[in-house]
Parts: structure tokens; sequence; C-alpha cells
């Protein structure tokens, strides 16, 4: 029991501080360099290869047990080119969801992240477990991984829209429309050319999704709770980049943690 604690132990604190410093540097230079692009694509490397690294291995049983050898979508999932820079894009997309996020977090969404790496690193040594005797070694870490990333974020799915519903809104926001996208605007910005475009235009569709959906709120009536499920969902991108950061960088802790134990043993 005491080797189980001290395995978990050893998991979450490195994510811990992986995690919350990588978000945290990103959130700290954004203003005030360039440099802080270098955070923006360690996590977007993070989230490829989570992506690519996974798929690379199931587009081969898929293609073997569902298509025909000579069909069209068999020739795209055969080219690694292809798979790759389809799910580089939604890399691209969940990153920039996930970089602009974080400029927005209160210190309850702040909170959310510690919550959510111990329940990410929590339901990954259970299922690494529960699966141990099923699952071919080779691909246990791999399937609880990702089957920790589908559950973890039906939980914060609901987590996240209980905050956004019932206990947040944008400071920005007022009746008038352009009175709103001259404040949002007007909110946020970068020293650093790049960063400042897409936060500004960011912001900007931001803030007209939030005027729009207040604007229709009291017309909702009895499905005020729907739409906003919809809205939410179309912006969820970042919650779940975020916690395939998480899993991925708790898979990797795992792993090095596990050949410190087998060079250790040898010793």
């Amino acid at each position: 029991m005491f080797l189980r604690q001290y395995h978990f132990i050893r998991i979450v604190i490195p994510t811990i501080a992986i995690i919350v410093g990588l978000l945290g540097l990103w959130r700290l230079s954004y203003q005030a360099t360039c440099f802080s692009l270098a955070f923006v694509l360690i996590i977007l490397g993070i989230i490829a290869y989570s992506f690519i690294s996974l798929k690379m291995r199931e587009r081969k049983c898929f293609i073997k047990c569902y298509l025909n050898d000579n069909s069209l979508f068999t020739k795209l999932l055969s080219s690694k080119i292809m798979v790759s820079l389809v799910y580089f894009i939604i890399s691209i997309m969940m990153t920039l969801s996930v970089i602009y996020s974080v400029l927005e977090y209160s210190f309850i969404l702040w909170g959310c992240i510690f919550l959510q790496i111990f329940i990410c690193a929590f339901v990954f040594q259970f299922l690494n477990r529960s699966l141990r005797k099923v699952v071919k070694q080779d691909y246990l870490a791999l399937l609880s991984r990702e089957w920790s990333i589908n559950i973890c974020s039906c939980i914060f799915f609901v987590i996240y829209f209980c905050i956004v519903v019932y206990g947040y809104e944008p400071t920005y926001l007022r009746d008038n429309l352009k009175e709103t996208l001259e404040l949002a605007t007007n909110s946020i910005g970068s020293n650093c050319e790049y960063i400042d475009y897409f936060l500004r235009i960011k912001r900007e569709l931001d803030a007209l999704s939030w005027w729009g959906m207040n604007l229709v709120d009291t017309k909702l009536g009895s499905y005020r709770v729907l739409g906003w499920s919809i809205f939410i969902a179309l912006n969820i991108l970042s919650s779940l980049g975020i916690n395939r950061v998480i899993m991925q960088v708790i898979y990797w802790v795992n792993g090095y943690s596990k050949r410190l134990d087998e060079s250790m043993d040898k010793e």
C-alpha cells in the first residue's frame, strides 16, 4: 500500500511542477517578449506527440480490421504524413485555445488544474493496475492514458460547465456590441506582434460570442442550460487540450519512474 502511494506521489509532484511551470511561465511572460512563444511550442509538441504516437498505432489496426485494401481511405490512413498532418492541425487548434484560456484563469480554475492532475494521476494508476492482466504490457500504459483522458474529460467538462454557467462572466461585457468589442480588444495585448495579433482577434471573437449568448439568454427560458451547453461545447478545446497535456506528462513521468526503478533493481 505504501509503495503504491509512494509511486502516486512520484507521478503527481513532477507533473504539477511541469504543468504549472509551463502554463505559469507562459502567463507571466506573454506580455513582455516573443520568447514566450517557446512555451507555446512546447505545449504544441506535447499535444501533437500525444495524438500522433497514438494514431500511428491505431491506423494499422483500423485498416486491417475495417477497410478494403484498395479504398481511398485506406491509402490516406496508410500515409504517415497525412495522419500526422491532420492531427498536427488539431493539435494547433487545441494549443491556441489552451494558451488563450489560461490568460483568463481565476484562482478557482487554477485550483481545478491541481485537482485535475490528482484525478488524472489516480485514474491512470488505477487503470494501469486493473488492466494489467487484460492488456498486453506494450500497450498497457498507452491504453490507460487514452481511457484516462476520456474519463477525466467527462468529469472536467461538467466542472467547467458549472463554473462558466454559474460563476463566470467577462468584465468587458456590455449591453452595446460596439462598446463590448472595444473594451475586449483593449483589455489584452502583448509587446510581441504575433502574440498580440492572435490574442486581440481571439478576444474579439470571444466577446462577440459572449455578447450574442447573453442577448438570447433571456429568450431561451427553460432551454437556457441547453443553449449554454452548446456554447460551451464549441469552446471546450482548451479543457480537452490541458487534459491531454496533463495525461501525456503523467504518461512520461510514469515511464521514467518505472525505468528508474528497473535500473536500481539491476544494481
